[in-house]
């Protein structure tokens, strides 16, 4: 039996475990699928200082192609026969073609336990699919709660830079993290932060995803 695994990366030690045991239990073959959200260029289309309009920006997948290999690779040397795969594409829409493409029997999804502003601006992918597959999804419980929601989305951020093609420099964003961290309560401190995560997506478009998330934790949560 085929079976399509939804992957989020980074993909945790443990879930690459449980993984590899249902699927040698069960005697399945593993499809790996992994969706790269776009980048909105609406949000960053404008006038830039020469009165041209920004040119629509190009998602790269290199660095989540070798990263999901790895995962590939931990699989296969439990004797599982796998195939990855990388996506640029709206979720859940586009874990459910690759579903269709792979012929898949099921659907498998990790779940983990996001922050309540992860789910106001990424939705329910475990919902949708649920609610809108043709075929069984399975639920792999999560193995245990994530940071808290700032801290979570920082970390987020430093891993999109950390596997950028680009060489990304984060100290901007770090100094000003350190800064609201001193005075919480800073509206200024809050704005000095806002401005770095600004300048960080104007010069790295790929980060502009991870660094709303970022922002958007912080307009509703604070520094918690």
């Amino acid at each position: 039996m085929n079976v399509t695994v939804a992957i989020d990366l980074p993909f945790d030690d443990v879930d690459v475990q449980s993984v590899s045991n249902m699927a040698q239990e069960g005697g399945w073959t593993l499809s790996l699928i992994h969706v790269v959200r776009p980048v909105v260029v609406d949000s960053l289309v404008g006038i830039d200082g020469f009165g041209a309009v920004m040119p629509p920006i190009e998602t790269s997948t290199v660095s989540q192609v070798a990263e999901l290999e790895t995962v590939a690779e931990a699989l296969r040397s439990n004797g599982l026969e796998v195939t990855t795969e990388v996506r640029v594409g709206v979720l859940p829409d586009t874990i459910l073609d690759a579903a269709e493409s792979a012929s898949a029997s099921m659907i498998l999804a990790p779940a983990t336990q996001h922050h309540f502003a992860d789910r106001v601006m990424l939705g329910s992918v475990l919902s949708g699919l649920i609610k809108t597959s043709d075929r069984p999804v399975l639920v792999l419980p999560a193995h245990k709660r994530v940071k808290s929601g700032f801290d979570a989305a920082l970390d987020r951020l430093h891993h999109v830079a950390d596997r950028s093609d680009e060489d990304v420099d984060l100290d901007e964003v770090n100094q000003a993290v350190d800064a609201c961290r001193a005075v919480p309560d800073s509206k200024e401190e809050q704005h000095g932060l806002h401005a770095a995560l600004d300048r960080l997506a104007g010069k790295h478009p790929e980060l502009l995803i991870a660094a709303n998330q970022l922002r958007f934790v912080l307009f509703f949560n604070g520094l918690r």
